[in-house]
């Protein structure tokens, strides 16, 4: 930054710095009112005449480079032309030597080109003269064809009539014969259908026969059945009435024993219950505590008369057992 100050200085006798400060008092130059209006016109006067002086001071600084430039600008012209003087006549001959290959090229490729059109020719002539041969050939076997196709077809359409003909005899050879086995299918039907009737007849009348001596020898076994079952029926019923008046004579035996066997502590359960029940409920203040003991002296009345009906039920047979099992069916 010093040197660039340094050189400014000597050059147009003024930084920038400075020169901003020489200007600053018209920096805030209004143009509202005549007075302001004439300050800001001397400031633009002032300033056109700095940037003047500073131009003339780039003129003149630079005159020197000027002339400096015009002297490089000759010397190299004149060197050019030096150059030049030998580099045109040599581009001249190159240039003359670049043509002449060039044209060489031009002439072999346009010859290459023509020769290559006259095979073109000489191949097309050739193809077409082969098509022509062709297109005659054809022509001629298309001629022959239609001849021997036109013979052909003769030979068809006699053909095809001789074979209508042998056809349509043999179709009316086929419905004669037709109706002929037609005929003789349903002779043998009608005999055939003959013979299923007799036949079904006679095994109908011996599914009869062998069904009615089923139906005999069935009822005959029912009846011995029957008799058999009603002899195993009395057997069984004497046996069993046996059995029963063995078991309820043991069984009675049984409850005899048992309730003479738990009588203490029947009478020791009966006086247990009888002193529940004798004790009052309590005057509670808790309505439900009250009623929840209320409920189960209830059911305890209600167990001891459930005990009372069967016993009642059960007195000709007797015996907790007996009793108990009522109770299950009760409940």
């Amino acid at each position: 930054m010093e040197p660039q100050t340094s050189t400014a200085v000597v050059v147009y006798q003024f930084t920038p710095d400075e020169l901003r400060r020489q200007l600053a008092p018209y920096s805030g130059s209004e143009f509202r009112t005549p007075s302001e209006y004439r300050d800001g016109a001397k400031a633009i006067a002032v300033c056109r005449s700095l940037r003047g002086d500073i131009e003339t001071r780039r003129v003149e600084l630079k005159a020197d480079a000027l002339a400096y430039g015009r002297r490089v600008d000759s010397v190299a012209k004149e060197l050019v032309a030096v150059v030049e003087e030998i580099e045109e006549p040599l581009k001249a001959k190159k240039r003359a030597i670049d043509e002449e290959k060039e044209r060489i090229k031009r002439e072999a490729k346009e010859a290459e080109e023509a020769d290559l059109r006259a095979k073109l020719e000489a191949a097309a002539a050739a193809r077409r003269a082969e098509e022509e041969a062709l297109r005659v050939q054809r022509e001629a076997e298309a001629a022959a064809g239609r001849e021997r196709l036109a013979a052909e077809r003769a030979e068809l359409e006699a053909a095809r009539a001789k074979l209508e003909e042998e056809r349509s005899k043999l179709e009316a050879e086929q419905r004669a014969a037709a109706e002929s086995a037609r005929i003789e299918q349903q002779r043998i039907r009608m005999e055939q259908a003959a013979e299923q009737t007799r036949l079904d007849a006679e095994r109908e009348a011996l599914e009869e026969a062998k069904r009615a001596t089923e139906r005999a020898e069935a009822t005959r076994k029912a009846a011995e059945q029957a008799a058999r079952e009603a002899v195993e029926r009395a057997e069984r019923e004497r046996t069993e009435s046996e059995g029963r008046a063995i078991r309820e004579a043991e069984r009675k035996a049984a409850i005899e024993a048992r309730r003479e066997a738990i009588r203490p502590d029947s009478e020791k359960a009966s006086r247990y219950v009888e002193a529940l029940l004798a004790v009052e409920v309590p005057a509670l203040v808790d309505d439900d505590l009250r009623e929840n003991l209320e409920d189960l002296r209830s059911g305890i009345q209600h167990y001891v008369d459930v005990i009372a009906v069967i016993s009642a039920l059960c007195g000709a047979n007797g015996g907790a057992q007996e009793a108990a099992r009522e109770q299950g069916r009760c409940g």
